[in-house]
């Protein structure tokens, strides 16, 4: 009876080990995932540059001054040339490029997030709430929100536009 006391202890010592090293992995692993990536926003100026949006427009995000905002730089790959979605009848025939389209951005180093912007979507006329969730290298990821409906979107960084 002695003898299958110590093989008792023996197990138990071994599962207790194997308990805290089980611990410590798992402790390991949740602190590495709050260590920001490089691609991540570690550096808030990495928003800066060009980017090519989903309806085919460049945009170019720059700082204005404590706050962030976009102008369009570029209409090659959008089908109109002038505002002609936008609600106020009288400004349909303003020109697209060079137009202020994002503005109010903020970057907030708690949530890593740029909030706090709006957008302007010429392609439907309307204003959304616009928030950055994260800037990659190549890409950024943005939500537009209007009301209860939000949606996000991958903007494609890229060169500036060759000037005419």
């Amino acid at each position: 009876m002695h003898s299958s006391i110590k093989k008792y202890a023996a197990m138990s010592d071994l599962a207790i080990i194997f308990m805290i090293l089980l611990v410590m992995a798992l402790v390991t692993i949740n602190s590495l995932a709050g260590i920001p990536t490089k691609q991540s926003n570690a550096d808030s100026a990495d928003i800066f540059g060009f980017y090519l949006i989903p309806n085919g427009l460049i945009i170019e995000l720059y700082a204005d001054g404590n706050s962030v905002s976009g102008r369009i730089s570029n209409t090659d790959n959008y089908s109109e040339r002038k505002d002609v979605n936008h609600p106020d009848k009288s400004l349909r025939d303003q020109p697209l490029l060079g137009k202020r389209i994002v503005s109010g951005l903020t970057f907030s180093s708690k949530t890593k997030e740029w909030t706090g912007g709006q957008m302007y979507a010429p392609d439907k006329g309307i204003t959304v709430d616009l928030k950055i969730l994260s800037v990659h290298t190549d890409h950024l990821m943005a939500e537009g929100s209007k009301f209860l409906f939000s949606k996000k979107l991958r903007w494609e960084k890229t060169a500036p536009p060759e000037k005419e």
